[in-house]
């Protein structure tokens, strides 16, 4: 850090200047983008020689026009604040948009076509920042348009609604338009809603005489809700995320919605996806919630449960609940265990959220279990694969064999002879622990099936620089006797091998050099 200081101390003084400007230019964009654009600015008693909107820094009464919208929260009673406001779930705030054509009075100046707009957020995130912007303009204005921001933070994730009702312009005591409703829709609008003086007409003459406010509401609203799915067997009650089944039995769902924010909630729609073996049991939907008088009720079409958009069950208050229930039945026709997710969505339009429940079911007609696949190691890196398995009434096709790496990709997939179960003399080289899964593949009753049960094993495969290079003998231990060719030991020929050798040679090298040179050998003699 002081290196840091000491090349500052270096740097000439009119550098500096350079470097406070270009913090300027970094610093004061900062302050001046809460509002704009870029304009001059005029005083009261040296007010615009042409039409432009809230450029006096001194006006009566409100004083620094730039800075022209303002909001506060009505709930808590604050002030106005032109800065930064929290925004919170439940809460009602106003917001006050200034306007005033700066055009002096002697020059008769009006402004045609005024217009005020105001922009926000639909929504806002928690601890997320946005902007509450207002715009004055006018067709024959200079800038043709202002603006002005004032921050807003979310304490939640919140929504943003504009009370259509809430707004109404306020002139000076003997402005005739003091007072007037307006139409919040075309002042959240791109065009705007027209100002003027006489009447909404756009027309606004200069002096303060004329100038006046825009007062419009909103709210915040937290747009939540919970939905459950559960399962049970069949008139029992004992609702469970999954449940253990056998093929044709009757089970029973539960869903559930519940309200859980601060805002109605519309067209709730409850869309329930049924996987392939389960099917509705007719005549089982039936839904309860205030609509239908705290009553089971079957609905007019059950059958849009299971399409989109789902079955509309209509619009809820805060803390507000509904609740569908249905039979389905189980129905499969392949073997092995399955795992029946039955998916729930739930639609509103605040999103959509989804929970599921799952029917475990094992087919009794056809089986594995997990010590059924037989692995016999022929030598090093040979194997044989056997499967025994139990299909009633169906015929073996063939058994296909799927082998897997350390990191489950599969490296080999060999498919077995039609109507045998083994597959001999598979060979892997490549060192590494591998798994082995069979799929056995019958026909019943007409139909081709894969038994899809947990038939697995592995072997593991040593690192081939370890097993015997003579062939016939690769299963063997490089260094075993049986390894060793007219009873030499062959040199390994990793590094330490070459190394080894090397060194040998060096050393015959230098004794050959030291016997065959004269001066060398007398002084080693003489020491």
């Amino acid at each position: 850090m002081n290196r840091i200081f000491n090349a500052f101390k270096k740097v000439p003084k009119a550098v500096y200047g350079i470097f406070a400007v270009v913090a300027m230019a970094i610093i004061v964009p900062t302050v001046l983008n809460a509002y704009g654009p870029n304009r001059t600015l005029f005083t009261r008693e040296n007010a615009a020689p042409y039409v432009t909107f809230n450029s006096i820094t001194n006006s009566d009464p409100y004083g620094y026009e730039p800075r022209f919208v303002q909001v506060k929260d009505v709930t808590e009673g604050t002030a106005f604040n032109a800065d930064s406001v929290k925004i919170k779930s439940g809460h009602t705030y106003e917001v006050f948009l200034y306007y005033h054509n700066n055009a002096k009075s002697s020059l008769h100046l009006t402004a045609e076509n005024a217009y005020a707009r105001i922009n926000m957020p639909a929504e806002i995130h928690k601890g997320e920042k946005a902007n509450v912007i207002g715009y004055v303009g006018a067709s024959n204005a200079n800038p043709k348009e202002v603006w002005d921001e004032v921050e807003i933070v979310g304490e939640d994730d919140l929504t943003i609604r504009a009370l259509g009702d809430s707004g109404k312009i306020v002139g000076a005591p003997n402005n005739p338009i003091n007072g007037k409703a307006l139409d919040v829709n075309k002042l959240l609008s791109k065009e705007g809603h027209p100002l003027g003086y006489n009447a909404l007409d756009g027309k606004v003459p200069g002096c303060a005489e004329y100038s006046g406010h825009l007062l419009m509401r909103f709210t915040a609203v937290r747009a939540d809700f919970d939905i459950k799915k559960k399962v049970s067997e069949t008139g029992k009650n004992n609702w469970q995320k999954s449940i253990k089944a056998k093929n044709g039995d009757i089970v029973d769902f539960a869903l559930s919605y519940k309200n859980t924010g601060s805002v109605h909630q519309n067209n709730v729609s409850f869309h329930d996806i049924l996987p392939k073996g389960l099917s509705l049991v007719p005549g089982t939907v039936e839904w309860y919630s205030a609509h239908t008088n705290a009553q089971w009720k079957k609905p007019n079409d059950e059958n849009h449960l299971l399409s989109v958009p789902g079955m509309n069950l209509g619009n809820y208050a805060p803390k507000g609940n509904a609740y569908v229930k249905f039979k389905a039945k189980v129905n499969l026709d392949s073997c092995g265990t399955h795992a029946l997710k039955n998916v729930l969505k739930i639609y509103t339009e605040n999103g959509t959220r989804e929970d599921n429940a799952t029917v475990y079911v094992e087919n009794p007609a056809c089986t594995q279990s997990s010590d059924t696949l037989k692995i016999t190691a022929i030598n090093a890196t040979t194997f044989n694969f056997n499967t025994i398995y139990k299909a009633e009434g169906a015929t073996l096709n063939y058994v296909t064999y799927i082998v897997r790496n350390s990191n489950g990709k599969e490296v080999a997939k060999i498919k077995g002879e039609n109507g045998k179960t083994e597959v001999n003399n598979f060979v892997m080289t490549n060192s590494g622990t591998y798994t082995v899964e069979a799929i056995v593949t019958v026909t019943r009753d007409g139909k081709t099936i894969d038994l899809t049960g947990d038939c697995k094993g592995s072997f593991t495969i040593s690192t081939p620089t370890d097993n015997c290079k003579i062939p016939g003998k690769e299963h063997l231990p490089a260094d075993s006797e049986e390894c060793r060719p007219n009873g030499i030991v062959l040199p390994k020929t990793g590094i330490g091998g070459l190394m080894s050798l090397i060194a040998v040679g060096v050393a015959t090298a230098a004794v050959a050099y030291i016997a065959t040179n004269k001066k060398v050998f007398k002084t080693l003699r003489k020491k």
